[in-house]
């Protein structure tokens, strides 16, 4: 390894040798900034202090090789990332005000940040625990920003960190290694810092290839992985005063990235467990086993701040609550609420300790159907994102994705916990967790929301006056209907089974088809006789859980209720257990275990506002100028000019409207009836919106024949159901 990477490093050197910008006289004017005093060294030329004459302050300028700037693939691409980076607006990240020439070098203009940097401080002596959580703690919110933006440092090390005299933490240099590189290699990935560590050559590259990812290091693409990575090496450097990876050469540090681990022997006495369980999550070599999100690292520092004392989470525990966010945020409780209601809490119960997930970097859709699932036992959490599967074990620091669950949604556990069956487009599929290909159980469309009961059956809903269906999980099959809609019945949805054998199903009944299901029934009915009676009217989703109570949601909030499964009765008044639950396609976003833990997706501040937005192949946004609405299944025109979406207004009426994109405005609305109006599809001409109606107690397929060019809409009813 050290012989193959010995060439890389003398075409590191020769190349730094031509990287050295010309240096600005005090005084020198860039456009609207005077150049007041050279302030520091970077490893792409040197840094100044300058005063903006225009908006009276202080700013940083880095002015550019002239190399570079007679490079103009490389300017091209400096531009374009420029650009990105100049939409970081972030108290943790330095701010990008501009670009500005000067003699034919291209100049930097940034926010100008007073204070030592991390690396000064380490070198005073290490962190305590409690400084290094609030600093990095910082840090992570910094990144975590970028990352959502789809930006990646690809250069964070201690260097590249300010502390203003305040204590607040400013990250510099935010992806400027991307638009600095000239090739995939190694020798470019090491050189191309753009912050010396020294004024050296030598001590450049050295002081980069320390905080190299090792796929950064073998000249590999990378993503933000790699920042978690150098991440680690920071904290890890900043609690012991020691660089994690060292060597007298840079081909020895390169090495030691890619083939040694780090000393956890060297972590102080009394680093609380889960920042070494951070630190060797971070610092993990393979890319895949490694912490995806750097807002996962945050939430655990915030933990330790509040409790520097803090020790893994036990799974299942009384009285323990567990709050998993991400951009909609999953919750899951270890204990129920309700059972204080009836029993007395121990005096010996633990504290309530929390943990985080973030998911603001994926794709969540609850509106498709349910999202979350609990097994049994309550130690395993499956959850949608990305438009798949993915499996966190309560005991683990992070999920990971289920292989071969593309397009899944609304999954649920088999009875033993091993298995997850989920729904596609077209098929009921169930996919082992101990490993092999998906298997498909039963074609189905338009599915919401199943169960797999103790007697090895599949019972689940689909969208439409069809009823509740059922099918064997063993095998393929063709399902079976279990309920009939009875006279002024819509719909059937949200089963759950109750009974040690499964012997009885509850589900709700909604009796008007503007879809609000605060107004439904919720049932009991016994499979062996198909006999059914309502345990109450206002509500959704009923759970039995093993207190004794019937939880369901209503309104937004999750309620609990003493019932008599023998005499099918409520016996008590309900109670609240967590207000602020978020209601998607497949009813209330909450779910039971057997021992009672609980998980639910809290809705959004607002209700359930969106924006519309672009998003391009990185992954950047751009938002449509609309206000905030609950829009619902946007749909593009053919020719790209128009955009039909559902929009749901204050009386929960949900109506078709077009933007045109060119002029930027909204239509009026294109339907107009009491109830929901939704599923926008055009036709090829781009002339006629097909879509879907429930009103007066009847859904409709309709179409709109719609022009651009015209005022009047016609609608025409195709199909009733």
């Amino acid at each position: 390894m050290t012989h193959d990477l010995a060439p890389s490093y003398s075409t590191v050197v020769a190349f730094r040798a031509k990287l050295i910008a010309m240096p600005i006289s005090p005084g020198t004017r860039l456009g609207q900034y005077e150049v007041v005093e050279c302030v520091g060294v970077g490893g792409m030329g040197e840094v100044y202090r300058a005063r903006d004459t225009k908006l009276d302050r202080d700013v940083a300028i880095k002015v550019l090789p002239e190399a570079f700037s007679q490079d103009k693939e490389r300017l091209e691409r400096f531009e374009r990332e420029a650009r990105l980076l100049a939409q970081l607006n972030h108290p943790n990240i330095a701010t990008l005000h501009g670009l500005e020439e000067h003699e034919g070098q291209q100049c930097i203009i940034m926010e100008l940040v007073e204070g030592e940097t991390l690396a000064e401080r380490i070198a005073k002596g290490p962190l305590s625990v409690k400084e290094a959580t609030s600093l990095f703690t910082q840090i992570a919110d910094g990144l975590e920003a970028a990352h959502e933006k789809g930006i990646v440092h690809r250069d964070l090390k201690p260097a590249n960190i300010k502390i203003t005299p305040e204590g607040r933490i400013k990250i510099l240099d935010f992806g400027l290694a991307k638009a600095f590189s000239l090739e995939d290699s190694v020798s470019a990935a090491a050189s191309q810092s753009p912050t010396l560590t020294k004024r050296t050559a030598l001590g450049a590259i050295m002081g980069t290839a320390s905080y190299m990812s090792p796929e950064q290091a073998r000249g590999k693409s990378v993503d933000k992985r790699t920042d978690v990575w150098a991440f680690g090496c920071c904290l890890y450097e900043a609690l012991t005063a020691q660089c994690v990876f060292e060597g007298e050469t840079t081909t020895d540090v390169l090495s030691a990235v890619l083939s040694r681990e780090p000393n956890w022997a060297g972590l102080p006495a009394g680093t609380p467990r889960n920042i070494g369980r951070l630190l060797r999550r971070s610092l993990e070599k393979d890319q895949y086993r490694r912490l995806r999100d750097i807002g996962d690292v945050g939430i655990e520092l915030r933990d330790v701040s509040q409790s520097p004392e803090h020790a893994p989470d036990s799974v299942g525990t009384p009285g323990i609550w567990r709050r998993i966010l991400s951009s909609a945020a999953i919750f899951v409780a270890g204990a129920l609420a309700f059972w204080t209601f009836s029993r007395p809490t121990p005096p010996s119960a633990p504290p309530p300790t929390r943990f985080v997930i973030d998911l603001s970097s994926h794709h969540v859709d609850p509106l498709r159907g349910s999202m979350i699932a609990l097994s049994p036992d309550g130690r395993r959490l499956v959850y949608v994102a990305d438009d798949q599967l993915y499996l966190r074990d309560l005991s683990a620091l992070v999920a990971r994705p289920i292989p071969g669950t593309d397009g899944a949604y609304s999954p649920f556990f088999s009875p033993d916990g091993e298995t997850v069956a989920y729904f596609t487009d077209n098929n009921l599929k169930k996919v082992s967790l101990r490993g092999g290909a998906s298997e498909t159980v039963a074609t189905v469309s338009n599915a919401f929301q199943g169960i797999w009961t103790t007697a090895g059956d599949i019972v689940f809903t689909i969208e439409g006056p069809t009823g509740i269906l059922r099918v064997p999980a063993t095998r393929r099959g063709t399902p079976e209907r279990l309920t009939q809609l009875g006279e002024g019945e819509v719909d059937h949805s949200y089963v759950t089974a109750v009974g040690p054998n499964s012997d009885f199903i509850l589900f709700g009944i909604q009796n008007d088809a503007t879809g609000d299901w605060d107004n439904a029934q919720v049932v009991i009915q016994s499979l062996a006789t198909g006999q059914r009676k309502v345990l109450f009217e206002g509500g959704q989703g009923g759970h039995y859980a093993p207190t004794g109570h019937l939880v369901y949601g209503r309104a937004g909030t999750l309620l609990a209720v003493p019932v008599d499964l023998a005499e099918a009765e409520l016996k008590g008044t309900p109670l609240a257990v967590v207000e602020g639950v978020m209601h998607g396609a497949g009813g209330p976003q909450f779910h039971f275990a057997e021992n009672g833990t609980l998980a639910y997706i809290p809705a959004q501040a607002g209700g359930q506002m969106r924006s519309l937005v672009w998003v391009d192949r990185r992954g950047v946004e751009e938002e449509l100028l609309l206000a905030p609405a609950e829009y619902k299944l946007p749909r593009l025109s053919p020719d790209g000019k128009h955009l039909a979406v559902g929009v749901v207004d204050a009386d929960l009426n949900a109506d078709i409207r077009v933007f045109d994109l060119e002029r930027q405005t909204l239509t009026r609305r294109l339907t107009t009836f009491t109830g929901e109006d939704i599923s926008p599809v055009w036709t090829p001409d781009g002339r006629r919106i097909y879509y879907k109606s429930l009103r007066s107690r009847t859904k409709i397929s309709s179409a709109l024949v719609y022009s651009p060019t015209e005022t009047s809409v016609q609608v025409v009813d195709i199909e009733r159901v």
